[in-house]
């Protein structure tokens, strides 16, 4: 479940530098086929980085059945209450069976909101260890070939450009190289963190 970047140094003592790419088999992955609305019977989950102006909003859809990530909206300069009806449109086409969505800052109450507008938001807080905690899981999934995504230029740039550094606590800090985003980056983690629940029965009916 870890990527062998931490198995190795976690498990192995092996000495790991940690600077520089944290995702591997990236272009690998790229193969997953767009898709516009819900088909069948399949399940999907979202995941949602809120941003306003210098960030981007983000959601990513992966299709829990293929374990692909089927859909991807970016954008900034759009006021929170047009976002939130353009989420709500593109949710309610896909049936998502839950949204993994920032907590954070203006997250908290847009997650709200989207919650009184009836979709299936859980709240997830960003932080430095939580944060490990789903880059690690993506990062593993990308290494045992275990999901594919849409071939977007943006996405791929964050991903290939990803980078970890341990601070002098002995904690290590997974970020975007200064003057790029990672709004991507985070969506696609929040999303796998939900369909990798929602793969699990037990989780699945508990959580969505």
């Amino acid at each position: 479940q870890l990527p062998e970047r931490t198995f190795s140094q976690e498990f192995l003592a092996e000495f790991i530098d940690d600077a520089g790419g944290v995702f591997r088999g990236v272009m690998a992955a790229a193969t997953a086929k767009p898709e516009t609305g819900r088909r069948g019977d399949t399940v999907y989950v979202a995941g949602l980085d809120w941003a306003l102006s210098y960030d981007f909003t983000v959601l990513s859809i992966i299709n829990v059945n293929t374990r692909e990530l089927v859909y991807l909206d970016r954008y900034n300069g759009v006021d929170y209450s047009m976002q939130r009806q353009r989420i709500k449109a593109v949710c309610d086409r896909f049936g998502v069976a839950g949204i993994v969505a920032e907590s954070n800052a203006m997250g908290k109450p847009n997650n709200d909101e989207l919650r009184r507008m009836g979709l299936p938001v859980r709240d997830f807080a960003t932080t430095n260890t939580t944060k490990a905690d789903i880059i690690e899981s993506l990062a593993a999934a990308f290494e045992q070939g275990n999901i594919r995504i849409l071939d977007d230029a943006q996405l791929i740039a964050e991903l290939q450009a990803y980078e970890v550094d341990r601070l002098p606590s002995g904690m290590v800090r997974y970020s975007a190289p200064e003057g790029m985003h990672d709004d991507c980056v985070m969506s696609l983690s929040m999303a796998w963190h939900g369909a990798s629940a929602a793969q699990r029965p037990r989780a699945r009916s508990k959580e969505y």
